[in-house]
């Protein structure tokens, strides 16, 4: 059970973090984009914020085994950003990687109807794949699967990967022990981890030309809970912030 003083301090700072992410997006809304790049790093914050808004709701609630649910999706979001923001032409292996997905979500369709099916994603992709040359003729048309584990490297945050993505995956997956409350030992990197996620998002949006006037103290603050999260970890042989 995490201390309930430092399960306030963190939550509220996760609120006004996802407030500042909402406040970021809000401010570039309907504003000329550079194209695709751009825009997947404002989709992808706009979905950060809709998991961390859930969160919140579901924490505030009481329901914490709930909302770790949530933990994975935004991880993988901000990976992706960060991946995007240092290799923009990354987003095309992104796209690449979704059209495989999208295709093997066709290939069970028996019939005319899943013919049908996979000609249209295959329309789809050489219409991007077009589309993309032209916007974006400096970069390489790489048609190679990103896997999440390279963009995390790619964006200097594999060991992130290989520890609180791992975590959450075991939650996700329903791993027997995220089932059984053997992981109640990490609940201390639950809030820190989303604040961390969205806070990711405001900075790429503030890259693209967002508003964030809280940013600085937001992250003076996120120091401070890094530090009690050592603190408690160290108190926890098995902590993952030692």
């Amino acid at each position: 059970m995490v201390d309930k003083q430092f399960e306030a301090k963190s939550l509220q700072l996760l609120v006004d973090v996802q407030a500042e992410l909402a406040a970021a997006l809000k401010s570039i809304e309907g504003k000329p984009s550079e194209g695709l790049v751009s825009g997947y790093c404002y989709y992808a914050s706009q979905h950060v914020s809709c998991a961390a808004d859930g969160y919140i709701f579901l924490r505030k609630g009481g329901k914490v085994e709930a909302s770790k649910h949530l933990v994975r999706t935004a991880i993988e979001a901000m990976m992706r950003i960060g991946a995007v923001a240092t290799k923009p032409d990354l987003v095309f292996r992104i796209a690449y990687s979704e059209y495989l997905e999208e295709k093997k979500w066709a290939a069970p369709i028996p019939g005319p109807e899943g013919d049908a099916a996979t000609k249209a994603l295959a329309d789809n992709w050489a219409g991007f794949v077009l589309a993309y040359k032209v916007k974006y003729s400096a970069h390489p048309l790489n048609e190679n699967k990103l896997p999440l584990r390279d963009a995390a490297a790619i964006a200097g945050m594999g060991s992130f990967y290989d520890t609180h993505y791992r975590l959450y995956c075991k939650i996700t997956h329903a791993a027997f022990r995220g089932m059984t409350g053997n992981l109640k030992a990490f609940e201390v990197e639950d809030n820190r981890t989303m604040t961390l996620c969205a806070l990711v998002c405001v900075e790429a949006l503030v890259g693209l030309g967002a508003q964030a006037p809280n940013l600085v103290s937001i992250r003076t603050r996120l120091s401070d809970i890094d530090l009690m999260v050592q603190k408690i970890a160290v108190r926890t042989p098995t902590g993952i912030g030692t």
